[in-house]
């Protein structure tokens, strides 16, 4: 089965929408391909096409949601920016902006970050059945999945690379000068493997502890989400590893996996798995 499809494509969006207030109609309307519009497209570049397509959908959608939410108001997120757009404290603007970044980073990133996870596991066996041991034995150790998801945050994360981050002023920054109105990107996968950080920073270490990584961001650019993100993926991951055992990838597809071709997001758009249950489903009629 392919895990993207099959799985780590629905389930962040199904929670997002359960804690945002998307109704269900909604919910089953929103295009994942959409997520596409923060891949940069220049005005010259043959997708540039596609690319405003999208966009236009995007935003003809978040109208409907922004829409609904005014007709028929709820306890919850969306219909709380809603009420604060028509009360004057945000612009019809702002409002789209924070719709937008809610559907879209509230969902691909996990998506990604899942795909990342697993993959990172399954090249790595012995800490697979480490961590899937102490999911399904009395024993077993409670806190090590929540180190684990850590960890795999740290080794590979769903996010290489920040936004733009443009500075003011003129600025002295590890002995060059970069111009006012100029930028940098800050690479996060670098940071996450720096060994001044961290000990042996190339080996997945689900133990590793104290774990400073930064794909969440930092500062006032820190994920709000991170919190439901984190949740996300431990019970993806308690899931996935209990419910199928034997978990595995498709032979001949570890070194050939389809990753996403996009300058900030890391993951892979296919992820073919394999499971085989330790016994076979029984009959209840003994056949």
């Amino acid at each position: 089965f392919d895990a993207v499809e099959g799985f780590a494509a629905h389930f962040p969006f199904r929670v997002l929408a359960e804690v945002i207030g998307l109704p269900a109609d909604l919910a089953r309307d929103f295009d994942r391909d959409w997520g596409k519009v923060v891949q940069p497209v220049g005005p010259s570049d043959p997708q540039r096409p596609r690319y405003e397509g999208r966009l236009r959908a995007l935003q003809t959608y978040i109208k409907r949601v922004t829409d609904t939410k005014r007709r028929e108001p709820g306890d919850d997120l969306l219909s709380t920016l809603v009420a604060a757009h028509d009360a004057g404290s945000l612009t019809t603007e702002e409002t789209d902006s924070i719709v937008f970044q809610l559907l879209v980073a509230g969902q691909e990133p996990v998506t990604n970050q899942i795909t990342t996870a697993l993959v990172a596991l399954l090249r790595n066996p012995e800490q697979l059945e480490r961590l899937r041991k102490s999911l399904v034995e009395e024993d077993g150790d409670p806190n090590l999945l929540v180190r684990a998801v850590e960890e795999l945050l740290r080794y590979d994360s769903a996010f290489e690379l920040t936004t733009w981050r443009f500075f003011a002023e003129d600025t002295s920054f590890h002995g060059e000068t970069v111009p006012a109105g100029d930028s940098v990107i800050v690479s996060l996968s670098a940071a996450n493997r720096d060994p001044r950080r961290f000990p042996d920073p190339d080996t997945l270490d689900l133990d590793r502890k104290p774990n400073p990584h930064l794909a969440f961001g930092h500062g006032i650019h820190f994920c709000p989400g991170a919190a439901l993100a984190r949740i996300e993926l431990q019970t993806a991951l308690r899931t996935l590893l209990t419910r199928l055992p034997n978990l595995r990838l498709e032979a001949g597809s570890g070194d050939e996996l389809p990753w996403v071709h996009a300058v900030l997001a890391r993951g892979v758009n296919r992820l073919p798995l394999s499971y085989a249950p330790d016994e076979a489903p029984r009959c209840p009629f003994g056949h």
